[in-house]
């Protein structure tokens, strides 16, 4: 008998782990967590993209978002300055 409790808990466990694979509950729970400013079709686009894993379309999702947000620098003009000298902080 408790040899069954074991087997069952081990197989509760794995199914547990399986989650959904109803491609609308996907799309919404995506929707969720990153934000409902997500439409259907971009959800439904990055689950396609990851074969409807739903871990891997977040990080696919926040990577592609990120990449406009990089930090970004503009070249004001070369200034060359001596050895030994120095600059003081705060120095424009």
């Amino acid at each position: 008998m408790e040899m069954d409790e074991d087997i069952d808990a081990v197989l509760l466990r794995q199914f547990n782990c399986m989650g959904t694979t109803d491609k609308e509950v996907l799309i919404k729970e995506l929707q969720g967590l990153v934000g409902a400013h997500l439409n259907e079709h971009s959800a439904k686009f990055y689950l396609e993209m990851t074969d409807w894993n739903l871990q891997a379309a977040v990080c696919a999702y926040f990577d592609l978002q990120s990449y406009n947000k990089l930090p970004q620098m503009t070249f004001v003009k070369d200034i060359t300055i001596g050895e030994g000298e120095s600059v003081p902080p705060s120095t424009r």
